[in-house]
């Protein structure tokens, strides 16, 4: 069962997380079966298949899915468990890929605090969850305001992961949104004259 779920892992990276998703459904199948509907790695299976449905493009399941695996998630594993907070960070990225900004960026302030108390400032998950709630400020309209915790979270990156593949990404969002503030600046100046 874990092979299987590690397939469904490298199938999504690979570019293919829709048959991730179909692999996962055999997975929650046996491991329901074997282990309980409430052992951790059929949890684990049910979230990673929430996860891969949004990444598939089906945010909406996502989000029900997430919705419902998180409440059994909590009662079995425990409401401050790792995996729980992990999950919900995974939830709120599918939120504010279901075009619901602003609740994603909240959850993820809630997550970003619950792992900064747990790991640490400086630990790879705590500086994710930064990242994302960087790129879901510059989602809710806020880009000026992005584009200075996109740079704040970059600085750290650099310094804890150097040249990663998070690292690059923050410098692609920090480039983004560096270039709606300037329009929004040039814009909003042609508006006035």
């Amino acid at each position: 069962m874990n092979t299987w779920h590690d397939i469904a892992r490298y199938v999504a990276e690979a570019g293919h997380p829709q048959e991730a998703v179909d692999v996962l459904l055999r997975v929650i199948g046996d491991r329901t079966r074997l282990l309980g509907p409430r052992h951790e790695q059929t949890l684990a299976a049910r979230s990673g298949r929430a996860r891969f449905a949004s990444e598939a493009g089906d945010h909406e399941a996502a989000v029900h899915q997430f919705h419902e695996v998180l409440p059994v998630m909590e009662e079995a594993l425990g409401p401050q468990h790792l995996e729980v907070w992990l999950t919900r960070q995974d939830l709120a990225r599918a939120l504010g890929r279901a075009g619901r900004p602003a609740e994603a960026l909240a959850l993820t302030r809630r997550v970003h605090t619950a792992l900064v108390e747990a790991l640490g400032t400086a630990h790879p998950w705590a500086l994710s969850s930064r990242y994302e709630e960087a790129v879901l400020t510059g989602r809710t309209g806020r880009a000026a305001e992005a584009v200075e915790l996109l740079r704040a979270v970059l600085v750290d990156q650099q310094r804890v992961l150097g040249l990663h593949s998070r690292t690059l990404s923050t410098v692609t969002s920090s480039a983004d949104s560096w270039r709606w503030t300037e329009t929004l600046r040039r814009d909003s100046a042609s508006w006035t004259r």
